[in-house]
């Protein structure tokens, strides 16, 4: 199954919640990290593990997020795995970005539709080389 992992602040849980329904609905499967931390684990224990399976990362950029130690960690996390990275702008300008994704193509927040048909393409493509990673060889 196509993985989306979705970065993001307590702050910007509500909307974070909101866009992992959306994603779901159209098949694939999102992971955002718990509201209540697990005491004692670790950064990479916690969020390295589903970021590394994820197929692609959306990162929902807000005031408070683009200011956020962890968020920043694990943007820089995922361009350290070549992960695809989506920009969701929730009443910001690319001019408050980090440097590292104002030359990335994002979303605003409140059009996600031009996304998810984007995402639905990435998702069939995704089934589509399965399908083809488990069909047997000829010798």
């Amino acid at each position: 199954m196509y993985k989306v992992f979705i970065a993001h602040t307590a702050q910007d849980a509500p909307l974070a919640l909101r866009i992992r329904q959306r994603i779901e609905e159209v098949g694939a499967e999102a992971w955002l990290d718990s509201p209540e931390p697990d005491f004692g684990a670790g950064f990479l224990e916690t969020v390295h593990g589903p970021l590394g399976k994820s197929d692609e990362v959306l990162v929902i950029a807000s005031k408070k997020s683009v200011q956020n130690f962890w968020m920043s960690g694990e943007v820089g996390a995922a361009i350290a795995l070549g992960k695809k990275i989506i920009p969701v702008m929730e009443s910001i300008e690319l001019s408050d970005l980090p440097v590292a994704l104002r030359s990335v193509e994002g979303v605003d927040a409140g059009n996600l539709d031009r996304y998810l048909a984007q995402l639905i393409s990435r998702i069939k493509a995704h089934k589509g080389k399965q399908a083809e990673e488990k069909a047997p060889r000829e010798v």
